[in-house]
C-alpha cells in the first residue's frame, strides 16, 4: 500500500513539474510591421520670381483692306508673382514683360513701298489659377497686356516714314510647371494676345489697324 501511494505521489509530481514548465515556455513574437512615413505633397504657396525666353508672331490687319505686315521673332523678359494654394488647387497673380524683336516686312497697299512691322516691348498683368499634382501644376492665365508696336514704310525715292503706337489689350494662356529640389521650377506657357484697333500713318493712312500675337514662353523660375 505505501508502495502504491508513493508511486502515485511521484507521478503527481512529475506532471506537476511538466505543467509548470510548459506554462514557461517562451510566447510567441509577432514580426512588426514596417509603416512608411507619409509622402509630403509639394506646397505651391509662396513667391516667385523668374527668366523668360520667348518666341512670337503677331499678325496687323485693318477691317477691310489695310493690313500691315507679320512679325515674328524671338524675345526676352521676366517675371514675378505669388501663389496661394488650398487643397489640390493654385490661385495667384503675376506681372510678366520682356523686350521682343519680332520683325516682318513685305509690300505695302502701294506697292512702289515696302512696309515693316516691329513688336518691341510685351508687358503684362494677369491672374493664375491651375490644379497641382503634387510638383506639377497645369494652369491658365488670363489678364491685361500692352504692347509697344511701330510700323514703318519705305520708298527709294521718298525714304522711309515711321509710325508708333503703344496699343492695350487682353491676354489669355495656358502652362504646365513643374517644381524641382532646391527651390527651382521650370515652366511653359502659350499666349495668346488681343490689342485694340491703331491707325497708322504711313504711305497712305491704315486706319483700325487690330494686332494679334501668340507667344510661346518658356521660364526657369526661383521660389522664395
Amino acid at each position: 500500500m505505501k508502495k502504491f501511494s508513493l508511486a502515485i505521489g511521484t507521478a503527481l509530481a512529475l506532471s506537476t513539474s511538466a505543467a509548470m514548465a510548459g506554462s514557461m515556455a517562451a510566447p510567441i513574437v509577432e514580426p512588426p510591421v514596417y509603416t512608411p512615413a507619409p509622402t509630403v505633397a509639394h506646397d505651391w504657396t509662396g513667391g516667385y520670381i523668374g527668366l523668360s525666353l520667348t518666341y512670337g508672331r503677331s499678325a496687323h490687319s485693318g477691317p477691310a483692306a489695310g493690313s500691315l505686315p507679320n512679325a515674328t521673332g524671338l524675345g526676352g523678359g521676366g517675371l514675378i508673382g505669388y501663389n496661394w494654394q488650398t487643397g489640390d488647387l493654385v490661385f495667384g497673380g503675376e506681372i510678366a514683360g520682356g523686350l521682343a524683336r519680332m520683325s516682318g516686312s513685305d509690300e505695302c497697299d502701294n506697292p512702289a513701298w515696302t512696309c515693316r512691322s516691329r513688336v518691341g516691348t510685351v508687358l503684362s498683368g494677369r491672374v493664375r489659377a491651375g490644379i497641382a499634382m503634387d510638383n506639377t501644376l497645369l494652369f491658365a492665365t488670363g489678364g491685361v497686356a500692352s504692347a509697344n508696336i511701330r510700323h514703318s514704310t519705305w520708298h527709294p525715292v521718298f525714304g522711309n516714314f515711321r509710325d508708333t503706337n503703344r496699343t492695350n489689350g487682353m491676354m489669355v494662356g495656358v502652362g504646365l510647371e513643374h517644381a524641382f529640389e532646391g527651390g527651382w521650377n521650370l515652366r511653359g506657357d502659350l499666349e495668346h494676345y488681343r490689342f485694340r484697333r491703331q491707325n497708322f500713318a504711313l504711305d497712305v493712312p491704315y486706319n483700325g489697324v487690330r494686332a494679334t500675337m501668340n507667344l510661346a514662353r518658356v521660364s526657369a523660375v526661383m521660389r522664395f
